[in-house]
């Protein structure tokens, strides 16, 4: 039996409460420039799967543990496809996901194109996080390049996964806090954004993604000149945004927590990350001092970067937050194996980690990123208008000197979208708001809007009646007034 970390007990609960089906696991696809020797490469990544424990274990719902399982065919080869049916056949596979109780908790795939080989493979985020990926690829790189060459590979066996150790370290660091860590995590207003569609109690559906790809050379000469990371920047314009649709000023940003305290950490495979909260203070009257606001929170939060979750959440009585962001610096790597150069594709995990998660890539000579979102939550069309304004925003941000938030990132279509949500004077805001339920009464009249243990009413017969309701309180009541109205507590009532 192999003790699960506390990141990993947490997981197993989340996935538990979503009946383990398999809304945590992790595609990944690198698309290679040419072929690749298919059997070498096979024999390559089966050598990793003998030589690491993680691959050789399932979960013990019961003990809360890791148990042993040998897959005795790990690999899978598909040939043949052409490269207009390999995207079709990836979405497909990014569906077909790994349930907590399977008896493995991965799947590998060698894809043969008439043009070039594609390494897929999908794995529960309970075992393997984005550091175990960098790690797993360079030992790849090793022994396909060790093989091709007729080399016998020299890689250190990890017959065991034992995360013992690593829970010794992290319990005695979150017994020794530093100083200021429960000012710098105080509870702040959750960002609200306005979703589509009712909420349920938990969203399930496969998640879908948006995307763009943008050049880096403006990003880079703004970064230089005002002396941020690219890491700064992003976070900044998807916290106008936020603001921009919510009205918030302070809020915090769900991030993901390296996890991995050691050497030792930081060459092992398996699921060290945490998520921590990165407060965001808005100024409005200057883009950049909300920059420097967020710099400054970014450079504070590294003080703390131990912190774990659980610790976290102890100050909150409900939700932590509602928005995450995700960034990925590759822009150092070169992606190639035995002088074949790849890609790294980022994909559909499934289930978005908040109401709208940001993912931001940074490569060599591009970046490329986009919002995960929950269909459950919001319309495609909606997604795709953050997205425009996120880049309207940022290249708007990137081109001028400094602005207010007011005049910065407004396009014609932007302000549409504000004076629909209502973030301006008190009367506009109570109007979009009737305006918002009869739209959404018009578009979702049969979802239940108010249900009882004896009755229900859906948005069609609420917002008949409400209607019935203001028509008579108009024909009594010539001047706008406040009306006191008494009735039991009922649907009646709302």
């Amino acid at each position: 039996m192999i003790a699960l970390n506390s990141q990993q007990q947490r997981l197993l609960v989340f996935e538990l409460n979503r009946n383990g089906e398999g809304s945590f696991s992790i595609p990944m696809l690198f698309k290679f420039s040419d072929r690749l020797n298919t059997s070498v490469l096979k024999k390559s990544v089966e050598f990793l799967l003998e030589h690491h424990g993680i691959f050789k274990i399932k979960i013990d719902q019961k003990s809360l543990s890791f148990t042993n399982s040998i897959d005795q065919n790990p690999v899978k080869v598909v040939k043949n496809l052409n490269e207009s049916e390999v995207d079709s056949f990836i979405k497909e596979e990014c569906q077909q996901k790994i349930a907590i109780d399977s008896e493995y908790l991965y799947r590998f795939l060698i894809i043969e194109s008439e043009e070039r080989t594609y390494l897929f493979f999908n794995i529960h985020h309970i075992i393997w996080d984005g550091t175990s990926t960098s790690v797993f690829l360079s030992n790849l790189k090793k022994v396909y390049e060790s093989l091709v060459a007729g080399i016998e590979p020299s890689i250190k066996k990890e017959s065991e996964l034992k995360y013992d150790d690593y829970i010794v370290r992290q319990k005695a660091y979150q017994d020794n806090l530093p100083e200021g860590y429960s000012d710098f995590f105080q509870t702040l207003p959750l960002p609200e954004i306005p979703i589509d569609k009712f909420r349920e109690k938990e969203n399930l559906s496969f998640g879908k993604m948006t995307n763009f790809k943008i050049s880096k050379n403006r990003i880079e000469k703004f970064c230089r000149t005002h002396e941020i990371t690219p890491y700064v920047l992003f976070a900044s314009v998807f916290s106008i945004l936020v603001h921009r649709y919510t009205g918030l000023e302070s809020f915090h940003l769900g991030v993901p927590l390296l996890g991995r305290f050691s050497r030792e950490d930081l060459i092992s495979l398996g699921f060290y990350a945490s998520t921590s909260l990165l407060p965001i203070n808005i100024d409005l009257s200057s883009t950049l001092k909300t920059i420097n606001n967020i710099r400054g929170s970014v450079n504070q939060h590294r003080c703390f970067s131990k912190v774990g979750f659980e610790k976290i959440k102890e100050a909150f009585s409900d939700e932590v937050y509602k928005i995450f962001y995700m960034y990925q610096d590759f822009s150092l790597k070169k992606f190639e194996m035995a002088g074949i150069e790849y890609e790294r594709k980022h994909l559909n995990s499934g289930l978005p980690h908040s109401d709208l998660d940001l993912w931001i890539a940074n490569y060599a000579d591009h970046i490329e990123g986009g919002f995960h979102f929950s269909p459950d939550l919001f319309l495609p069309e909606t997604v795709e208008r953050f997205q425009e304004d996120f880049l309207f925003i940022l290249n708007d941000l990137t081109e001028e000197s400094d602005k207010s938030l007011q005049e910065i990132g407004l396009s014609f279509e932007h302000k549409e979208a504000l004076s629909k949500f209502g973030h301006g004077k008190k009367d506009e805001f109570q109007d979009s708001w009737l305006v918002s339920f009869e739209q959404f009464a018009e578009k979702y009249p049969n979802e239940v809007a108010i249900e009882t243990k004896n009755s229900q009413m859906n948005y069609q017969e609420l917002s008949s009646y409400s209607n019935k309701i203001a028509n008579y309180l108009r024909s009594r009541f010539s001047k706008p007034e406040i009306i006191a109205v008494e009735l039991s507590r009922s649907p009646k009532l709302i």
